[in-house]
């Protein structure tokens, strides 16, 4: 948790902790590899109530504002009651950056590097919006679209695509609107009356459509699913003619509850917004906003995996 025993990140422990409780609480073995072979060495049943203690006691801790500077929290407790959890949240972020390092590999990190060092500033952070989901998918949705990224959109939307069924079709679809100067995307998708036959009206993260083609991306940063929306947002999807995929982007990779929507963490789609600075050199404007977003991935979402991943490098 890279501080003193007696501090602890909030924000990151608790989301740490419910991705182990949400796994712990299913029926039948652990899903998650990386759960499971942390969580194998412990007795399930003592490590899910350990889990449940601490969540509750941080529970305790936000309601009674007992917090130092930032997200830090400081614990009243005697220290030495966490320390079994505390391996088992070090050991759980030390396979996550293994995993960082899998899936990125050397080219890539070595670009996060340069980005990390670039005179580019953490937007985010800066107007303290680094926790809020919609400007992540703000952000994402500038990163992706042709018209204020051309050389990144083109490479990361080909590689997402590329880990879709049909990929070749996926992949002429989009060549195609980008050809033809037809390819948008736009935030908080509003449909529902027209789509659905009812008064409701449903938001999609991100919509990225092309003649023939619709690809639907449902942002959950540190908040959780609510009211089976990927299975609505799939009935929508489903009355499209042409191609569809429905996309969960959280930053694990969590799935969502509808099987047809695929699951992305968030280190995937930054192994994708990395494909072209990767190959090639990028427009200057595209470098500052990839290059501030990465920043604001390493100090947030992806802070753990990044800062050893490109640790490792460095000394390799």
């Amino acid at each position: 948790m890279d501080c003193a025993p007696w501090m602890v990140d909030a924000p990151r422990l608790r989301w740490t902790l419910d991705c182990l409780r949400a796994e712990l609480s299913r029926n039948g073995p652990i899903v998650d590899p990386i759960l499971t072979a942390v969580a194998l060495p412990y007795d399930r049943r003592q490590l899910t109530e350990t889990v449940r203690l601490v969540l509750e006691a941080l529970t305790r801790a936000e309601r009674d504002r007992r917090f130092g500077s930032g997200h830090t929290l400081l614990w009243g407790e005697d220290p030495t009651q966490w320390k079994r959890l505390d391996e088992i949240v070090r050991r759980l972020q030390r396979a996550w950056c293994d995993r960082t390092t899998a899936v990125l590999r050397s080219e890539r990190l070595a670009v996060v590097r340069r980005l990390l060092k670039a005179p580019a500033p953490d937007l985010l952070s800066v107007l303290g919006r680094c926790d809020d989901e919609n400007s992540h998918s703000g952000v994402i949705g500038w990163l992706l679209s042709p018209r204020t990224a051309p050389t990144i959109a083109r490479h990361a939307l080909s590689d997402i695509v590329g880990q879709f069924d049909d990929s070749e079709e996926w992949r002429r679809a989009l060549s195609a609107a980008f050809s033809s100067d037809t390819l948008s995307v736009r935030r908080e998708y509003v449909f529902g009356r027209e789509w659905l036959g009812s008064r409701d009206l449903e938001r999609i993260d991100l919509a990225i459509t092309g003649p023939g083609f619709t690809i639907a991306i449902e942002n959950k940063l540190w908040s959780s699913e609510h009211d089976h929306q990927t299975d609505t947002y799939w009935g929508w999807l489903q009355s499209l003619p042409g191609l569809r995929a429905g996309i969960f982007l959280t930053p694990r990779g969590s799935a969502a509850s509808c099987p047809f929507f695929r699951p992305m963490s968030y280190l995937t789609l930054l192994r994708s917004l990395l494909e072209a600075p990767r190959i090639g050199p990028i427009g200057d404007a595209e470098e500052l906003v990839l290059a501030g977003y990465v920043k604001t991935l390493a100090a947030g979402v992806l802070r753990t995996e990044l800062r050893i991943a490109c640790a490792q490098q460095e000394t390799t």
